[in-house]
């Protein structure tokens, strides 16, 4: 940890993750949404749902189901960006476990905490 109380500046470096701070602004997300995103919650690619790392993405997707209780089943597309996101954005298509297409997800690993908002349609089993 490293801080410059002149400068209001706070970096925390992990393995994993680097958080730094700037005035009091967090330029890695550290909350359940990004201060810049717009866009329909996790249907669109520049408001993706944020996840604490790459096994997050696993660990969020393995709760989420149908609002009808329905379990569902996932594929990883790929890896894209937004100008309003500054980490990478992976997309995974979701299907019923049936494997008919639901829609694709946007997802952002890399941030302090994974959120616990389910997309439009879906929920969140504890």
């Amino acid at each position: 940890i490293y801080t410059d109380n002149k400068h209001n500046i706070l970096i925390i470096l992990n393995i994993d993750i680097v958080l730094l701070c700037y005035n009091d602004v967090d330029l890695l997300c550290c909350h359940s949404k990004i201060a810049q995103a717009f866009g329909e919650f996790d249907l669109s690619i520049t408001n993706p749902i944020l996840v604490n790392s790459i096994q997050g993405i696993e660990d969020y997707l393995s709760h989420l189901c149908l609002n009808n209780g329905a379990k569902i089943s996932w594929k990883r597309i790929g890896s894209t960006g937004a100008d309003n996101i500054s980490n990478v954005i992976d997309i995974y298509e979701i299907m019923t476990y049936k494997g008919e297409t639901i829609t694709d997800l946007y997802i952002s690993p890399y941030h302090l905490k994974t959120s616990n908002k389910a997309p439009k349609g879906f929920k969140i089993l504890k």
